[in-house]
């Protein structure tokens, strides 16, 4: 199991009442073919709540019935062995009972394997201690580990199209990971387990998976409609995007018109004749994506705003709103009304993320001050939740990646040669700028035609670049840069361990992270004066 943020979010209807209510969400879970599978789960988690996961175990037959106390979203994963999960919000604004049948649809494998990969109690399930398997000669894999325990569970890795951790062909039994997925089990002999993973045995399941609302018109189903819209709209665009890149073009040139896409997405908006269903239908449409040629007028979109109430649940489910309201109703505009929200909402989900990200605001721009009055906000208000606490122990802190302070020890290998390994000791004597950032982090594309240009311009002056990736795996990284950016400078592999102590150390809250060191390991500059133009002029103050 991989946890991904997705970038279709779920928009939901406004409720200003915070009163105790249930939703009972019943019905059948099957496979492709209409029939119970031979694992399946639900899975849910809420934020807030002292006990983050639940786990409800279908009957044989496939029916299930959760019981959902939480007021506001919760999302329901849809597991079930050799299938893909489906995560379905479900929105808790009255009493009710809906009746809901998911059939899932198959894992969409790979047609090649180049290298496959394997994770288990050996390595507590780490991707980042992967191992690898060896290819024999009849097309399967094998893997050997000492284990003295009579049972093993392992997931393994680079086999299915999405890039997450399923279960193999190789089992005893399967437990599920509680994310979507399942851990195979098999029974070690004389403190050996033999692991065999044979391409050939891939079940052959139809990969399209079907939801049905029996209960119409409810809250849930008008959502999950939009979001079905929006999640084919991303995928169009993401494909487009993908073949933009590949082709050798720069991303600032990327330009994506919707067509038919959007102008249908426009017309069933408009069409809708029921309140809610036309308001959950502008939220979807207001906040694709920016290249594309939104048709919106602006007193319609101003009104839209208007009608959303401080708290109204859709500030809870689709962080793009905001970003939106930057982009719609204009800077001034648009810090008023979040400013209103973050000091008048009473849903503490929405509270919460705007303190996260007003606290990033204020540590990008190194102003202590403002970063301990949000530490207090964040300790009166969410220092007895899990959430709370988890931030305040990985973020709040005295800002030590601030310009005039020493960099933090660190050591990485290098991506080119694993013989060489850089360290903050062997890069004395140089300008440099360690740069955190990832494949899939469009910032961080974005800047890297300016890092080549700097790259050549002072290369030659005592200045160098080391990259270090936060990507998921080394092929992607190692794909990119054979087709989209060379990036000939210092780089190594970090994973996609954002808890790692490297991370931690350089205080990483996000990518791209631009940290521009002198020879002497001082900090010169940091975020704010390494982006866009910025950093060059940046640069030219400091290499001689």
């Amino acid at each position: 199991m991989r946890i991904i943020i997705s970038i279709a979010i779920v928009f939901l209807f406004l409720s200003s009442v915070y009163n105790a209510q249930t939703t009972i969400v019943t019905g059948k879970l099957l496979g492709a073919d209409g029939e119970p599978m031979l694992k399946s789960n639900i899975s849910y988690s809420t934020i807030f709540e002292k006990q983050v996961k639940h786990n409800v175990i279908p009957e044989k037959d496939g029916y299930y019935s959760v019981t959902i106390s939480s007021t506001g979203i919760t999302y329901l994963t849809f597991a079930g062995l050799n299938h893909k999960a489906a995560s379905i919000p479900i929105v808790n604004d009255s009493d009710q009972k809906i009746e809901l049948d998911v059939n899932l649809g198959g894992y969409t494998y790979l047609s090649a394997f180049d290298e496959v990969k394997i994770i288990g109690d050996f390595n507590n399930f780490d991707f980042n201690t992967a191992k690898p398997m060896k290819k024999e000669s009849n097309g399967s894999y094998t893997f050997t580990v000492n284990w003295d325990k009579p049972l093993i569970k392992y997931q393994l890795l680079n086999v299915e199209d999405s890039q997450r951790s399923i279960n193999g062909t190789h089992s005893d039994d399967y437990e599920y990971d509680g994310g979507g997925d399942y851990q195979s089990i098999v029974t070690t002999n004389a403190g050996v387990a033999n692991i065999v993973f044979d391409p050939k045995k891939l079940p052959s399941i139809p990969s399209k998976n079907f939801v049905n609302f029996k209960t119409t018109g409810s809250t849930s189903a008008i959502v999950f409609n939009y979001t079905n819209m929006t999640g084919s709209y991303f995928q169009v665009y993401a494909k487009k995007q993908a073949e933009h890149l590949e082709s050798g073009k720069d991303l600032k040139s990327f330009k994506f018109d919707g067509g038919d896409l959007e102008k249908n997405f426009r017309e069933t908006v408009f069409a809708e004749k029921d309140p809610f269903a036309r308001q959950t239908g502008m939220s979807f449409y207001i906040t694709l994506p920016r290249w594309s040629k939104v048709n919106m007028d602006s007193i319609e979109v101003i009104d839209f705003f208007n009608s959303l109430g401080i708290n109204s649940i859709l500030w809870e489910a689709n962080p793009n709103l905001l970003s939106a309201s930057y982009a719609y109703l204009g800077k001034g505009s648009a810090e008023k009304l979040i400013d209103n929200i973050f000091e008048k909402t009473k849903n503490k989900s929405v509270k919460f993320r705007l303190l996260q990200q007003k606290y990033l605001i204020a540590m990008n721009k190194n102003d202590e001050i403002r970063i301990n009055e949000l530490k207090k906000v964040l300790s009166n208000e969410f220092g007895d939740t899990a959430p709370g606490q988890s931030f305040l122990k990985r973020f709040i802190s005295s800002i030590k990646i601030k310009e005039g302070a020493n960099i933090p020890d660190f050591s990485v290998v290098s991506l080119d040669d694993s013989s060489i390994t850089f360290t903050k000791t062997n890069l004395l004597g140089k300008i440099y700028l360690i740069d955190f950032w990832a494949t899939w982090c469009g910032p961080c594309i974005s800047e890297m035609p300016i890092l080549h240009v700097v790259y050549e311009k002072y290369k030659n002056k005592g200045f160098e670049i080391l990259s270090l990736s936060l990507d998921n795996g080394v092929k992607e990284l190692l794909s990119f840069r054979e087709k989209n950016y060379k990036m000939p400078w210092l780089n190594a592999f970090l994973g996609p361990d954002w808890n790692q102590p490297i991370v931690k150390s350089f205080e990483v809250s996000g990518i791209p992270k631009p940290i521009l060191v002198g020879r002497d390991g001082i900090i010169l500059a940091t975020e704010k004066d390494l982006r866009g133009d910025k950093l060059d002029k940046t640069i030219e103050k400091y290499v001689q």
